[in-house]
């Protein structure tokens, strides 16, 4: 399914994993997703606007050290924040999908269709990634 206003809010609640999550997580999730996307509706949240709230939220765990810089960044793109302002400030229909560069990402890779094989040899390697939430 592709990415649009339309489609977003039911996209990101879907990427939740309601196959092994406790039913009452999934439901805190799913309204969390829900209630966040209409607040971004609402106010028809800008980019700028989006970073200036991220900034505050930063500096407000600074002195915790709780959330090292870049997560708050990165859970506004894992909850749909960010495409969804991407995609309201978008009049003309031409915006570019929001997207993380992880610890996969490549300078200068070749570029890739949807669902194209993301690794340049036929040779395996295998990954292993550790994260925490």
């Amino acid at each position: 399914m592709r990415i649009s206003l339309d489609t977003i809010t039911e996209l990101v609640i879907n990427h939740g994993d309601r196959t092994t999550a406790p039913p009452r997580l999934y439901e805190i999730y799913t309204s969390l997703v829900q209630h966040l996307h209409d607040f971004v509706r609402e106010v028809n949240l800008t980019e700028p606007e989006l970073q200036a709230g991220r900034d505050f939220l930063n500096r407000a765990s600074r002195h915790t050290q709780e959330i090292p810089d870049g997560e708050i960044h990165m859970l506004t793109d894992l909850l749909g924040i960010s495409e969804l302002v991407v995609l309201l400030q978008d009049t003309n229909g031409v915006a570019t999908e929001s997207n993380l560069e992880g610890p996969t990402y490549v300078s200068n890779a070749p570029e890739r269709q949807m669902g194209d094989r993301w690794v340049l040899t036929q040779r395996v390697i295998r990954c292993f990634y550790l994260a925490r939430f």
